[in-house]
Parts: structure tokens; sequence; C-alpha cells
């Protein structure tokens, strides 16, 4: 060999060498710890939290591959989210033109307890400190995979609380920085979510599984499903949060699911306080979290109701309802009365059973459509023990209704009335007229005394009845049929059985005042009825039938008195099966 090449082949060789030490040595004694606090600077100045890694792993071997260790975010000497291990596969060729592309990302066990500001105010301080216009040291910063496992959430907004458990989160091609600027309302990311079990205040679904993508703060959540209520939920909706959180469900389906109304449940149906008037002391009223909420299309198939609260005696089971076009939240208010005329809603409902206070139904059949503040029921149809109901109503959607009966049959039911059915004033009344009554003794030694009271007394009105909920309601057409009437409230102590009647266009109600017996106002109503029995506060009347008008012609004072006896009457044996003759009061 030429003696130059011998010695130029050495050279390169001892150069080698000397390169090959040089990386050995660096990689022995090269660790990427002493660039930690540049690094928790560079993080918590990114994320506006305290941010401290505890180690940071990085071999020669695998350059691109980056392990930080027990991470934590704190804020005000509070830790926030603690993280056991973060790994991070980077593109090093990115790295030279100040360029963060992260082709996979992983977080393992994060634990999070986050507090999202109170009221609007906040937010928007917090969001433009940490979201400032100040250039990033580098261009851009993109992942192409990131996924989170087994992570719990607690997260609190303003007084509402919402709790995740052993979440898998993956997102794919996130894009966070760009220009040496954060991307905040313009991001772009797809994303699934699994949880274990999510909870918020007292309701709980488990097996969570999330499909969405985000644009523009706009999340389309193509699948949301869960099991809850001891049965599955199926959604599609979309999310837009510029500044609250607007909800569109485009469909959502609640099969074979058994809800009891309970305080928990009740307590989630609670309004918000009024907003307090500002003042220098005053703290910012919580602001909502939802400020439009849209049902599209929401359907229930096989939901059992059992209600524990007195004032909604109701079950139900094996319910279908299909629901249509239904704004229930539309600029921070909830859904009422003054928006009825911009509601084309449809609903559909089917029951097995339904049980409202005293009065069971099943096979319960209905449609409906509001239309310009006006709710038409047709049509409606149930089943009772032995007998069956058919109706239709036309129900204008204001404070105080005006209801219109187009049709009502009904057979062989039974109807129970309950306590909170009656209007406060007269429950009063009957009530004080129980506990006021004298005895015969007392009635002669007070009524000389009552006698002079009343008359130094001055002269009083008769105290003003309560209006009815409704201002009027009129009757096209009733048709009754073997129908019994019980009374559980106290304050009505009414029986009534085997009721047949039929009726055609009559006012029952108006201007918010029932009709009267005499009545108070003269309309050309027909009407028969029958009664079998009825029993009213101790007096019995027993095969009543009338035939005739609603109004005074018909239906005086003196027509009254030979209906109903002015004396408690006790009836033994077996009632007749056909009305006696001289019972018949005809007023045709």
């Amino acid at each position: 060999m030429n003696p130059g090449v011998k010695l130029a082949t050495r050279i390169i060789a001892v150069i080698f060498l000397l390169i090959l030490v040089c990386a050995v040595v660096f990689a022995l004694w090269f660790d990427a710890n002493n660039y930690r606090q540049q690094l928790n600077s560079l993080l918590s100045e990114a994320t506006g939290y305290d941010t401290q890694v505890g180690n940071i792993e990085w071999q020669m071997t695998r350059p691109n591959v980056i392990t930080f260790e027990q991470v934590t975010l704190s804020q005000a000497k509070q830790v926030v989210a603690s993280i056991p291990l973060v790994s991070a596969h980077v593109e090093l060729k990115a790295l030279l033109d100040r360029d963060i592309y992260i082709n996979n990302l992983v977080v393992s066990d994060p634990n999070i307890k986050l507090a999202i500001a109170a009221s609007a105010e906040n937010a928007e301080q917090q969001a433009a400190e940490t979201h400032a216009d100040t250039a990033l040291p580098f261009n851009s910063f993109y992942i192409k995979r990131f996924s989170i496992n087994h992570l719990e959430l607690d997260l609190q907004y303003a007084s509402q609380q919402i709790q995740l458990q052993d979440v898998t989160f993956k997102v794919h091609d996130w894009a966070i920085a760009q220009n040496q600027q954060w991307i905040t309302t313009q991001a772009q990311v797809s994303l699934e979510l699994a949880a274990k079990s999510l909870r918020w205040q007292h309701l709980q679904a488990n097996k969570v599984f999330i499909a969405a993508e985000l644009a523009d703060q706009n999340l389309q959540v193509s699948q949301l499903a869960a099991e809850m209520f001891h049965g599955h939920f199926d959604s599609r909706f979309q999310l837009n949060f510029e500044k609250q959180l607007k909800l569109v469900v485009e469909q959502a389906s609640l099969h074979q699911v058994q809800l009891e109304y309970d305080e928990q449940m009740a307590s989630l149906f609670a309004p918000y306080p009024a907003p307090e008037v500002a003042s220098i002391e005053t703290k910012p009223t919580e602001q909502p979290l939802f400020s439009d909420i849209m049902l599209q299309q929401v359907s229930f198939n096989e939901v059992s109701f059992t209600s524990y609260q007195a004032e909604l005696p109701l079950t139900f089971n094996r319910l279908s309802l299909e629901l249509q076009g239904l704004p229930i939240r539309q600029a921070n208010q909830w859904l009422n009365l003054s928006q009825s005329q911009q509601l084309a809603t449809q609903f559909e409902l089917n029951a097995a059973e339904v049980f409202y206070g005293g009065t069971s139904l099943s096979e319960v059949h209905s449609q409906a459509a509001i239309n310009q503040g006006v709710l038409l029921i047709e049509p409606l149809k149930a089943k009772g023990f032995k007998g069956h109901l058919d109706a239709s109503l036309t129900l204008s959607l204001t404070e105080r209704p005006d209801v219109v009966v187009n049709y009502f049959v009904a057979e062989e039911l039974d109807i129970g009335i309950q306590p909170q059915w009656l209007p406060q004033d007269k429950q009063d009344v009957i009530a004080n007229n129980g506990e006021n009554e004298a005895t015969p003794n007392e009635d002669a030694n007070n009524e000389q005394t009552t006698a002079q009271t009343l008359q130094d007394a001055p002269e009083k009105s008769a105290p003003p009845t309560a209006p009815l909920p409704i201002n009027s309601l009129l009757v096209k057409e009733l048709k009754l049929k073997h129908l019994n009437v019980l009374s559980f409230a106290d304050a009505l102590p009414l029986s009534v059985r085997g009721i047949d009647m039929t009726l055609t266009d009559a006012w029952l109600v108006k201007d918010g005042r029932l009709i009267e017996m005499p009545p108070s106002w003269s309309q050309d109503a027909t009407f028969e009825l029958s009664i079998k029995e009825s029993i009213f506060n101790g007096f019995k009347s027993v095969n009543t039938y009338l035939k005739g008008k609603l109004n005074l012609e018909y239906l005086n004072q003196q027509t009254l008195q030979r209906i109903f006896p002015s004396e408690s009457v006790v009836v033994e044996g077996v009632v007749p099966e056909e009305i006696p003759t001289d019972n018949i009061i005809r007023l045709d």
C-alpha cells in the first residue's frame, strides 16, 4: 500500500474514532434535566399555569423520543393537574426550522381538577391574559396523534360540577400554533373520547363514547352514546362555544330507561337565581352554562317514570315519545309562553300505562302539534279498566289559555280528584266552615250577640274567588257513559257513581270563572245527565236524571231544590235498575 494512502486511512480512522468517542461521551454525560428550568418557564408561559417537570429522559439511541415524568400544573399554589408520564415522538428535522412536529404524544394516568371562571367578565379576562399576542419562540406546533389514557377529571363551572372517570381521549391532526401565535378560535381537530363514567350534578352515565370534529369554535358530535337510567342513550348534536354554549340536538334517543323524580332530580331543574343589582361590593352574577338549547328531533322509547313528589302524582310505563323542533332555551331564557308564536313543534306519544292522581289509563296514544301559538291534540285515545277515551283538544299557549274540547268520548272510566287540584281559597273556606261548626246550644246562646254584631258591623262584600288557571273552556261535544268520580280531597267530600251525560256547545268557563248552578250566563248548550248515585258532604242522591239547557230558564233555584235533597239521607238495599218515574224531572 502506498505510504501516503496508508497515512490518510489512519488519520480518517482516528477522526472517526474521536467522533465516536465524543458521541459516546456526549450520550453518557448529556443530561436533558440541565435544561429543565428553561423548559418549565416555556411551558408555564404557554399554559398560563405554573408548570413543573420532575424528570426528563432522552437517549442517544432514540433521539426523536423524549419522556417527561411527574408533570404538575398549579395555580395559586393549588395543583390543577398531575401527570405521571408524558411521552413524545418528535420530528428532529422540523426542529431545525423551529417547527415542533410531534408524530405521537401519549399522556398516561393524568388527574385534573379544573375550575372555570364563574362569570363572563372573569372568563374573558383570563382568556385575554392567557392568549396575549406575544410571539412564540417557535414557528408552528402540530400534533399528528395525541392520546390520553386513564384520565380522571373533576371540572367545576360556577355552581355545577362534572366528573369523568377512566377516560381514554384521542385527537388527530391538531394544529396548536402557527406563525409564532397560538391558534385559539380557528382550531380544527378530530377527536374520540371513551369514559367509564360521567357524572353531572346528580346524573350519572356509564360507558360513554364520543366521536366529534372541532372547527372554528364549533363542535360537531357525530356520535354520543352512553348507558344511563338503566337504559341506553344515543345522540348527534352541534355545540358552539364562542362565549356561552349553544347546543343544537340534531337527533337524540333514550331507550328502555327508568326515571325516578325525587328531590335530587327536581334540583336539576331549579331556575338560576335572579341577577342582583351590580355595585362596587357586589360580585359578578354567575352566568348560565348554556345560552341556547334547540331540540330538532328527540325520541323516547320504552321509558318508565315514577314521581315521589306530592306536587307531581304521575307514573307511566313503557312510554314512547317523538318530538321535533323544540327550542327549550333561547338567549339565556328558558322556553316560556311569550315564545309560543315562533314554535313549530310536533309530538307523538304512546304509553302502555299512565297513572295521574287517582286516574289510571292504558294503551295511551296521542298526536299533537304547535302552530302559531296554538296546541292541537288530535287524537287522544286511551283505555281504562273496562272502558275507553277518545278526544280532540285545542289549547292556546298563553298565561291563561283558552281551551276548546272539539270532542270528548269516555266510557267506563274511574276519575280521581287530588287535593292540589282545588283552588286554595276553596280549601280554606271548607276547612274553616268545618272548624267553626257550632252546636245547637251554642247557637241559641249566641244568637242575640251574633245578630247585634251583624247589625253594627259594616257591610262587606264576599271575598273574591281566585281565578281559574284557564280563561275559557268550550265543550263542543261531550259524551260520557258509566263514569265514576271520587275525590281524595278533604275539602271536597264528593263521590259520584254511574254518570251518563251528553253535552254540546257549552261554555263551562268564561273570563276565568267556572259556570255556577244556577248558571251565571245564558247559552243554548243542551245536555242530558243521568247519575246513579252521588254523595256530597253527607248528602246522598239516587237515580238523578236531567235534560235541558244550561240557562236559568231550565236550571233555576226551584228545579235544583227538587233534584238535590236539603237533608242527609241513607239508602239501604239494592238500587233499582230502572229509574222511578216520580224521580224524573224533564226540563225540555
